[in-house]
């Protein structure tokens, strides 16, 4: 397992270090980054039942820069946010999912107003770097929510994917608290008309 862990920060999303060992590609943990689009993404989350409220994905190449220079979010990634849009909880490992279950079973609905440091960005900010693919547009304006619950992924890092996917579900469904789930997308989009060595040397896959 700790091996795992060593093995899932060496290859987090904020750095974008993708790792080619063939360890990785063995155990289902990487595979090599390809060129997705809004259908192949949405397909990806249906297929494996992904749980959300609104389902958004990066703008641009220039916003998908700004997330990697100020180290704002990781893959896999959780946030957890009151319904003030306060950040009450950052998770960043690779049972993210299973410790953000843990976490939300603890919780009452009175809103917790002790904020984490660690989480360097407001729900705003995020969001007005991404772009709604399905779901609920005003949802965060309606304010029928405890906790609004963020988390990312992407298709190359598939093991973790699927486990980011049982969870969001599972959240989504909760009976404990009132809470609204944000699933955000990272992955390499091929209408950003960037050739794949202007991805800071990262190797993206253009076959098909």
């Amino acid at each position: 397992m700790r091996k795992l862990l060593l093995l899932l920060a060496a290859i987090s999303w904020t750095h974008y270090a993708h790792s080619q060992s063939s360890l990785a590609k063995v155990i289902g943990v990487y595979k090599t980054p390809r060129w997705q689009t809004t259908e192949t993404i949405k397909e990806a989350a249906q297929k494996q039942n992904a749980g959300y409220d609104a389902f958004y994905h990066i703008r641009s190449y220039d916003d998908f820069k700004y997330f990697e220079n100020n180290h704002l979010l990781t893959f896999p990634g959780v946030y957890i946010f009151n319904k003030d849009l306060q950040p009450v909880k950052e998770i960043s490992s690779g049972d993210c999912g299973w410790q953000a279950m843990q976490f939300i079973s603890t919780l009452k609905n009175n809103t917790i107003t002790t904020t984490d440091s660690s989480v360097k960005f407001s729900v705003q900010d995020l969001l007005t770097h991404c772009v709604l693919l399905t779901g609920d547009s005003a949802v965060l304006n309606n304010k029928d929510f405890d906790y609004l619950y963020i988390y990312t992924w992407v298709t190359y890092l598939p093991k973790f994917t699927k486990s980011q996917f049982e969870y969001s579900q599972k959240i989504k469904d909760n009976k404990n608290v009132r809470i609204k789930v944000i699933c955000l997308n990272a992955d390499f989009m091929a209408g950003w008309n960037k050739e794949p060595d202007k991805f800071a040397g990262k190797k993206v896959d253009t076959e098909k």
